[in-house]
């Protein structure tokens, strides 16, 4: 089984990033590469006691219609599953799973059960990845600009750590349906998750390389 996690962030919803990856033409595409297993953290931006980005992941299914499309069977609490995580569900056919929550107190179990992740592109979310060497394509909201996600991106990409898109060029590759099985990002992904593509590890030992990454970006 080939599994993927998703993770968005949890203090601001990343709408665009959560519209794309439940599409049908994203679902499709899994299926298409055979992975299994989609594992998807929404987000935990909550206002006025309401979780919006529950809200939103829920309106999104809702709007592609995805359970009918699919023919997905839903659990709300599927067995086996503790208490790190908040608003978790299942849903499933005999081709995909995909289990979905807004907040995990223990992200860790789910990096290290996957084959690849895909992150938004918070510094902690792509450290927590790295430390626990598993692929990773960062996703960069467009949006941020002035909290230096793309440059520190960036600068792990230069340095083969991980790969990154801007959401901008991953909702084209997603959404362009001629180009979607010669598109960069579903080769990359597909050549990740089968290991003919290889990154570079993130020592172990030495956190000079976060650091130095991190501080020249802040201080441009």
């Amino acid at each position: 089984m080939k599994s993927i996690l998703i993770t968005t962030g949890a203090t601001i919803t990343f709408e665009s990033l959560i519209q794309i990856i439940v599409s049908p033409q994203f679902l499709n595409n899994l299926i298409r590469l055979k992975i299994n297993k989609l594992i998807i953290q929404y987000g935990h931006e909550i206002k006025n006691s309401i979780n919006l980005s529950e809200s939103f992941f829920n309106e999104t299914i809702n709007k592609y219609d995805l359970i009918n499309l699919f023919n997905l069977e839903i659990e709300e609490t599927p067995i086996g599953d503790d208490d790190d995580d908040e608003g978790i569900r299942l849903f499933k056919n005999s081709d995909i799973e995909i289990l979905a929550f807004s907040y995990s107190s223990n992200i860790n179990k789910y990096i290290e059960n996957v084959d690849l992740i895909i992150s938004h592109a918070g510094t902690g979310s792509i450290i927590d990845c790295l430390h626990l060497n598993k692929p990773l394509i960062v996703i960069v909201n467009d949006k941020l600009m002035d909290n230096h996600q793309l440059e520190i991106a960036q600068q792990f990409t230069k340095l083969n750590y991980c790969i990154y898109y801007s959401i901008k060029e991953l909702e084209q590759y997603v959404n362009n349906n001629d180009n979607n099985k010669d598109s960069r990002f579903w080769n990359q992904l597909n050549q990740l998750i089968n290991g003919e593509l290889q990154l570079n590890k993130l020592p172990q030992t030495d956190g000079s390389i976060i650091e130095t990454i991190i501080c020249e970006e802040l201080e441009k």
